[in-house]
């Protein structure tokens, strides 16, 4: 089943709807986790991923950075061999905080924040059923 969950923030002359879909069964759903969702949904407001997840990253995102960064690498002088690692290092970083699943809840104000991911896995083991963000949409008003 789909719960749509929305959010709505007015900021100067925008309005920014953010969908969340989960799957649950709603007999097991609170309105406690309905705040977490809640809470996805402000998270996504505030920090535009550009993705779900790496693999719904736009391939042309990922071949510009990754150029941009393999020249800037190279102008150190490193080795190929070290460039690699730090390209490696740098992509892996770039989808961590382009991706909503992989990036830190922003509403988390523990020293070590937990992932979007960690959010879900934990309302999922809450309310002992599958649970799984399977998109977002994001509208913004005035731009």
């Amino acid at each position: 089943m789909n719960k749509l969950n929305r959010d709505a923030h007015a900021a100067a002359f925008q309005v920014m709807c953010v969908l969340v879909y989960a799957c649950w069964n709603f007999i097991s759903f609170t309105a406690c986790h309905d705040q977490a969702l809640e809470g996805i949904a402000m998270h996504i407001a505030a920090t535009s991923p550009l993705a779900l997840d790496p693999s719904s990253l736009p391939r042309e995102f990922v071949e510009k950075e990754q150029a941009l960064m393999a020249d800037k690498f190279k102008a150190t002088g490193k080795s190929d061999d070290l460039i690699q690692k730090m390209l490696a290092g740098s992509l892996k970083k770039l989808e961590a905080e382009s991706c909503l699943l992989s990036q830190d809840y922003v509403l988390d104000d523990s020293p070590k924040p937990r992932t979007i991911l960690a959010i879900v896995k934990s309302l999922a083991s809450e309310v002992k059923q599958p649970l799984a963000i399977q998109g977002y949409s994001m509208f913004k008003l005035g731009q």
